[in-house]
């Protein structure tokens, strides 16, 4: 299976590099994309494409690599949530994944496509592509732009989190958990309790907006292990805080 988006493009020989480095045991190939701003992009969104991890820059790019399914669990808790990975122009995988592993979870908007990459490669690893075999286009009225403003609580806050309790507690990821390192888990528990914890914020400052409410609400009851961030509410409210004080201060020495 390989997607290719209306407003996206692909090489002339796309498919058949990627083609050409599959064997039996290969279930997904990924090679690397170009980013096409159209006009009117702000200077904002394009550096937030520019902060996104490249394969290339964590892998290398000397050639077609396998990537082990140990070695991306690292880089998961390198990287999340950044789409390291790529766009779903990106990638090619087998069609039978989708009998063990099922298709693209329902409950995520933004980070489905990522989410379904990572369910694919912490199983059996992926061959990568450094060549740039797709063009990924951004533009005002992409799915991504759309997803990013008029659903926005989803895209920065509900997708996040549902994904970490899949790292965390999904039988799809218990390959991820016994390979990912202790040092990893602890900074992925970090993103997810940060990610909570603004969530609550965002949701008391439009409190007028009862469908937040009621999401969080349904994330809390689909994975009730998670409402135990709450208690550490306050230590994190501490050290944001000490935190802050310390960028101050060393933004102040360096502008002196």
């Amino acid at each position: 299976i390989k997607f290719l988006f209306q407003d996206d493009s692909m090489s002339a020989t796309c498919l058949q590099e990627m083609l050409q480095v599959t064997n039996s045991n290969t279930q997904m190939v990924v090679c690397e994309r170009e980013y096409i701003f159209e006009d009117g992009i702000t200077t904002g969104i394009k550096k937030k494409y520019s902060r996104t991890p490249r394969m290339y820059q964590l892998v290398g790019d000397k050639g077609v690599q396998h990537i082990s399914a140990k070695y991306l669990c690292s880089l998961i808790g390198k990287c999340f949530p950044s789409n390291f990975i790529g766009e779903p122009t990106s990638i090619m995988f087998r069609k039978s994944v989708t009998k063990k592993i099922g298709f693209f979870n329902s409950k995520v908007t933004q980070l489905c496509d990522l989410e379904y990459c990572l369910r694919i490669g912490v199983r059996d690893g992926f061959v990568y592509i450094p060549d740039k075999l797709v063009n990924f286009r951004v533009h005002g009225l992409s799915a991504t732009q759309k997803n990013n403003s008029e659903k926005y609580f989803k895209s920065s806050y509900s997708d996040r989190i549902i994904t970490l309790c899949l790292l965390f507690f999904d039988l799809d990821y218990k390959f991820f958990r016994k390979n990912c390192t202790k040092t990893n888990l602890y900074k992925l528990k970090y993103n997810l309790l940060y990610s909570l914890y603004h969530a609550d914020l965002y949701i008391k400052t439009n409190y007028k907006d009862q469908l937040l409410l009621k999401e969080m609400q349904d994330i809390m009851n689909l994975y009730p292990k998670i409402n135990k961030y709450k208690k550490y509410y306050p230590l994190y409210a501490t050290l944001k805080s000490w935190i802050l004080l310390i960028r101050q201060k060393n933004n102040s020495l360096i502008k002196g």
